[in-house]
C-alpha cells in the first residue's frame, strides 16, 4: 500500500487505499485468452494469493463482500514466459475459476429456486428444516433428496470433467491429477457447506491439503524464479 485516505460523501465515509499499478484484471485476463486457461502452477499461486489475502484481510476484522473477477488484479514478473511456457503455443491466461469452482453451479437468469436445486445437486440434500419449507423441492428431487428429473445437471465430478479436465485436454493442456483433485474436492466442500459458521474459513483453508501440497509450493517456486 502506498497511501490511504478518506472520502466524505452523502452515503458516508469510504477509506481508500493506493496501491501500485496492477496489469490487469482476472476478467481482462480472460477476455484476452484463447484457451481461456491457466497453466497449472499459474492457477495454484494465483489460488494461492487469493486464499492469503484473503485470511490476511479477515485478521484485520476487514470483509471483502465483493470478490469476483473484475477485482483479482494481477502484477505480472518481469518475466511473462511464467504466463506463457515456451512449450505451448497457447494463449494460457485465463480464470482461476475454472480451476476452482466458478463451474460449480450452472444456469442463466436463475431463479432462486433453480439456484437451491443447483446447491442440492452439488453439495447434497438441504438440512432437515430447510428441506420441508423449499416447496419446489419436488420438481427436481424425491423426499430422500436423489434426483428424478432429466433437468437436474450434473454432479460435482461431471461438471469438473466437463469444465475443467476436457478443455485442458483439447488444448493439450495438463490434467489435474486424481489426487490433486480429491484434495481439491475436500476443501472447497467444506468451504461451501449450507451453515456459514461451519465452512472452512480462509485461515483454515491455508491448512488445507491442497494447499500445503500443490498450491502454497508452487507459489513459492514461482517467487524464487522471479
Amino acid at each position: 500500500m502506498l497511501d490511504e485516505f478518506v472520502i466524505k460523501g452523502p452515503n458516508g465515509e469510504h477509506q481508500c487505499v493506493v496501491t501500485a499499478p496492477a496489469s490487469m484484471s482476472l476478467s481482462d485476463a480472460r477476455e484476452a485468452s484463447d484457451t481461456r486457461l491457466f497453466q497449472l502452477p499459474v492457477a495454484r499461486a494465483v489460488a494461492a494469493q487469493l486464499i492469503q489475502v484473503v485470511a490476511f484481510l479477515h485478521s484485520r476484522g476487514i470483509v471483502h463482500s465483493d470478490i469476483h473477477l473484475g477485482n483479482i488484479l494481477l502484477h505480472f514478473s518481469k518475466s511473462i514466459d511464467n504466463f506463457y511456457p515456451t512449450s505451448s503455443t497457447h494463449n494460457t491466461v485465463g480464470r482461476i475459476a475454472r480451476l476452482l469452482c466458478a463451474t460449480t453451479f450452472e444456469g442463466f437468469a436463475l431463479t432462486p429456486d433453480w439456484m437451491t436445486k443447483e446447491h442440492v445437486t452439488v453439495l447434497g440434500r438441504l438440512l432437515p428444516e430447510w428441506w420441508e419449507k423449499w416447496d419446489a423441492h419436488l420438481q427436481w428431487f424425491n423426499e430422500d433428496g436423489t434426483r428424478n428429473h432429466w433437468e437436474l445437471g450434473s454432479p460435482w465430478a461431471e461438471r469438473f470433467e466437463k469444465f475443467v479436465q476436457k478443455p485442458r485436454r483439447e488444448c493439450g493442456m495438463e490434467e489435474v491429477g486424481n489426487e490433486e483433485k480429491a484434495a481439491l474436492f475436500t476443501m472447497l466442500k467444506t468451504m461451501l457447506v449450507f451453515i456459514p459458521g461451519e465452512r472452512l474459513t480462509a485461515e483454515e483453508a491455508l491448512e488445507a491439503q491442497w494447499m500445503k501440497e500443490w498450491a502454497l509450493p508452487e507459489l513459492e517456486r514461482m517467487r524464487k524464479m522471479r
